[in-house]
């Protein structure tokens, strides 16, 4: 009866009991594991009472049916920079904290809430020998994805998804990564059981899709940045016709309120703009002096139609269709502003993005509409952009040798748009604890939200108060208390030791 307990002592017995309780186990559960082994030792025999073996068997269930998981995307360092199209909030002294963020903020966090399990997503190359030191230090197993290789800006970011294992309570089984998808699959012991649970983390490009969902049929835990609304997120994971998951297969999730969105982001005002400057090098096509009404062709090119998909070469001129070109047939005008030349030296990337600045519609490019009333400070619809197309890259906020509008924005600008309140907030669900039932979250948090808000709706977000875009988000995750025990029973008499128990 009192085999596991014993083995578990023998692993625990040469350390102090305050080691013991910070591995995991109660207090009381640690004075009883070290009586019974003395008595053990000192009696030849196993302790007398039933009283006594039930308190240890007790013990021993009540630790290893509850582990404390977590998730975050810690926002990769090199995507941290005041760019157009990135996060105008790092600049100066914030965007050099956030070098060591991970170090200095997120692997301390992890320690003081003594969490078992963490899924951290966007690891990048500034942040991995920090993570892989730390977790050697502090008895986590670390495993993690193949990096993804994405751009920010100029820059290269190879960033990995990381699951933190907090050792001897948990140890890694196995581990297989599917790079498609950016998730780590690992299947984990718990100590002293031998129980398996299997554990999914990782960070979806743009949400779960129905296979990656089918994937999940034997996952107890996933935890992870799954770029999906709460509401569309647990359609999703919940058996269907589509995923094929059995009616059985339901899971617990985490958060799905309004009140505990994951993420907060504060955004550059003008992104479809920069993209505007960014594919076409600032109109570089274009005569020096160019405007919208001087590129204007006076009629759509030559049997153009929509049911073709013919690349139309004009002569020196772009078919935009403003509200009343287009009026007889809009997609006809969308389709032929896509496929058209300026002249035969240049893509089809200078007309396209042309007709997007000068005639932006709220049928068909409702951002760039967005975009340039806040830049030309008008609240009209029919908003007209009139200035020299190649000025635009300076007028929303980028440097005039910078004609691809990737360097970071000036923090005069910056701070001109956070005063004026133009900066846009963004914020939602993203991320999520998921257990399947019949274990339960129990205990869940957004970790200092509160205090975090209060910052980012002062400077923006991220602020000083957390250098990330995403909240840290907590739970309990508790098993059923029956499967447990029968699984602690069957085991009990052919219990064998599991890597650094030894009898």
């Amino acid at each position: 009866r009192h085999q596991v307990a014993v083995d578990y002592a023998s692993t625990v017995v040469h350390q102090s009991i305050f080691e013991c309780i910070s591995m995991g186990v109660t207090k009381r559960g640690c004075l009883a594991i070290l009586v019974a082994l003395a008595a053990y030792i000192s009696n030849g025999a196993r302790p007398a009472g039933e009283d006594n073996a039930m308190e240890v068997d007790d013990m021993v269930l009540e630790d290893e049916t509850k582990v404390k998981v977590a998730t975050l995307n810690t926002l990769a360092v090199l995507k941290s920079r005041a760019l157009p199209t990135g996060m105008p909030t790092f600049y100066g002294n914030l965007a050099t904290k956030k070098k060591t963020f991970v170090k200095d903020t997120v692997l301390p966090r992890i320690a003081s809430l003594n969490i078992d399990i963490i899924a951290l997503q966007e690891i990048d190359q500034e942040s991995q020998e920090d993570v892989e030191a730390w977790a050697r230090e502090n008895r986590y197993e670390a495993k993690h994805t193949t990096a993804k290789v994405t751009q920010a800006g100029k820059l290269t970011v190879r960033d990995s998804v990381y699951l933190l294992v907090k050792n001897p309570i948990l140890s890694v089984s196995s581990c297989e990564e599917t790079t498609l998808e950016h998730f780590l699959t690992c299947s984990l012991t718990m100590h002293p059981s031998g129980r398996t649970i299997v554990v999914k983390a990782g960070h979806a490009d743009v949400g779960i899709t129905d296979s990656e969902a089918a994937a999940l049929i034997n996952v107890d835990i996933l935890l992870g940045d799954m770029n999906m609304k709460a509401d569309k997120f647990i359609e999703k994971i919940q058996p269907s016709e589509e995923n094929k998951l059995p009616q059985e297969k339901t899971f617990d999730v985490y958060p799905t309120s309004p009140d505990d969105y994951t993420m907060y982001k504060s955004q550059f005002p003008y992104r479809k703009l920069a993209q505007a400057v960014q594919n076409t090098v600032s109109f570089q096509a274009l005569p020096d002096g160019a405007t919208c009404d001087s590129i204007q062709c006076s009629d759509k090119p030559a049997g153009a139609s929509k049911d073709t998909k013919d690349i139309y070469t004009n002569t020196g001129c772009c078919y935009m269709p403003s509200p009343q070109l287009a009026s007889q047939d809009l997609q006809l005008a969308q389709e032929i502003h896509e496929r058209q030349l300026f002249n035969a030296q240049t893509t089809k990337d200078t007309c396209k993005y042309a007709a997007r600045v000068c005639f932006p519609s709220s049928t068909w490019n409702a951002k760039n509409v967005k975009e340039e009333k806040v830049l030309l400070n008008v609240k009209e619809e029919g908003v007209r952009f009139t200035s020299e197309l190649k000025k635009l890259g300076v007028m929303i906020g980028c440097k005039e040798s910078d004609k691809t509008c990737e360097d970071e924005i000036d923090k005069e600008t910056l701070t001109k748009l956070a005063t004026n309140g133009k900066l846009v907030l963004e914020s939602g669900h993203e991320d999520y604890i998921a257990v399947s039932k019949p274990a339960q979250i129990q205990n869940p948090y957004l970790d200092q939200k509160e205090a975090i808000l209060a910052a980012g709706r002062i400077s923006g977000f991220p602020s000083s108060a957390w250098l990330s875009d995403h909240l840290l988000v907590v739970a309990d995750v508790v098993f059923d208390r029956g499967i447990g025990q029968a699984e602690f029973h069957e085991r009990r008499n052919t219990f064998e030791p599991q890597a650094g128990i030894t009898k």
